[in-house]
């Protein structure tokens, strides 16, 4: 399943059907690209927090409610993957990989039976030490993100 806000209606509809055909692993996949959310004007920086934060509860809340049954459930947060959507981006994309590095840290994660794969690290460690931050901290190192 690939994070959007229908999420709660495809997962009733989804979910026991996976079960029922023998599928035994599922995924939920974010991502970080909140600059370009912002750039786009599509969303303000405390809404794309807000999705990112109920899509990764969801998935929390799946595996508690799947794994006991045998079916796996992964949460995948990769950072900047070379595909044609990011190609449009105007910005400079740190840590951007190619599909297939992305791929291989995905299988690397499963196979690892990892709830949480994040990657690049070297991106994704600094978006993860932010949420350490306190507050007032957090929200000075992210208006840096949406200056407008």
């Amino acid at each position: 399943m690939v994070g959007s806000p229908r999420e709660p209606r495809i997962s009733r509809i989804a979910w026991p059907s996976l079960y029922c055909a023998g599928h035994y692993h599922a995924m939920q996949a974010t991502h970080l690209d909140l600059p370009d959310l912002l750039r786009h004007n599509q969303v303000n920086y405390l809404s794309a927090l807000h999705l990112l934060a109920a899509l990764i509860n969801l998935t929390e809340t799946l595996y508690l409610d799947l794994h006991r049954h045998g079916v796996g459930v992964s949460l995948i947060n990769p950072g900047f993957v070379d595909t044609p959507l990011t190609a449009q981006n105007q910005f400079k994309m740190p840590a951007l990989i190619s599909p297939q590095q992305a791929a291989q840290e995905i299988l690397r994660g499963w196979s690892r039976g990892a709830f949480e794969i994040h990657f690049p690290k070297r991106f994704t460690w600094w978006m993860k030490a932010l949420q350490l931050l306190p507050y007032p901290a957090f929200f000075a190192a992210t208006r840096r993100l949406n200056p407008g």
